[in-house]
């Protein structure tokens, strides 16, 4: 399923990323010195609790869109055009859905790392190379970091909480495309829930824990905004987990029952023999 376009426009998009969240740190006077760990900060911080900056909003949304828009008919694409054929050499449909669950797991961890070390290489064009935090970002004009952070955690935090709400929501997605048989359908239902999630808790401290799309939000989580009750790590990765559990077993049964011989039908239901 992966063309190299895939990996040329992933690229584009977090060299862009980083390159433009470089020079937007350069902007700032400041009597700190800065190096290329504020941008990636800015990069994959997402946006703040009380901020309601639409550029902050994209840098932490797009790079979410393409990958739902990447992965968007992985499944049902397959089982509409080639379900017949496929399923049969599969050996069973729970053991292609199995097989789609894990593809789009190593996707997702795959692309998180992939899109951190081309920012990167894009930030790199503006900002020095470091091997720790910069005074500046350690310096909390901007935003508060704790003092115990250092470059190995922040970019744990960042693939934790990116590759794992990726692949909840992203598993979500391709549930209701084959629930639907319309992958533009799911693709647009998961959009609207990440920005929902960004509106819904730009002034909602209480809310912010249990809104699918604060999990990847690295500056609405208690350790880097106190205002914010009871949003750790631990929190984000159960949470997605609870969303993984749930969405594997519902599909478990859908894939088992859906109508694999009849693809241009909307929803379809396999009689049980």
């Amino acid at each position: 399923m992966l063309r190299q376009w895939h990996f040329l426009i992933t690229a584009i998009v977090f060299g862009m990323l980083g390159w433009s969240s470089a020079l937007y740190v350069s902007t700032f006077p400041a009597p700190f010195k800065k190096n290329i760990w504020d941008a990636i900060f800015v990069s994959f911080a997402g946006p703040g609790m009380w901020g309601t900056s639409i550029l902050e909003m994209l840098r932490w949304f797009v790079p979410h869109l393409l990958f739902f828009y990447l992965i968007g008919d992985m499944a049902e694409g397959e089982l509409q055009y080639r379900g017949p054929l496929v399923i049969p050499l599969v050996g069973s449909r729970r053991l292609w859905w199995l097989g789609k669950i894990t593809t789009l797991f190593i996707l997702a961890i795959g692309y998180t790392v992939f899109g951190i070390v081309t920012t990167i290489i894009g930030a790199a064009i503006a900002l020095p190379w470091a091997m720790d935090l910069s005074p500046f970002l350690r310096s909390g004009a901007l935003w508060t970091v704790p003092d115990t952070m250092n470059v190995m955690a922040l970019l744990a935090w960042f693939v934790s909480l990116i590759s794992s709400t990726l692949f909840a929501i992203s598993l979500l997605q391709i549930t209701l495309s084959v629930w639907w048989r319309r992958a533009f359908y799911a693709f647009t239902s998961i959009s609207a829930l990440m920005l929902l999630s960004w509106l819904l808790g730009i002034d909602n401290p209480i809310l912010v824990r249990w809104l699918p799309g604060s999990q990847s939000m690295l500056l609405r989580h208690t350790i880097f905004d106190s205002g914010v009750p009871n949003h750790s790590l631990a929190w984000s990765l159960g949470y997605n987990i609870v969303i993984v559990t749930v969405v594997f077993w519902t599909s478990i049964w859908h894939v088992h029952h859906v109508d694999i011989w009849n693809p241009t039908a909307d929803i379809h239901l396999k009689e049980e023999r």
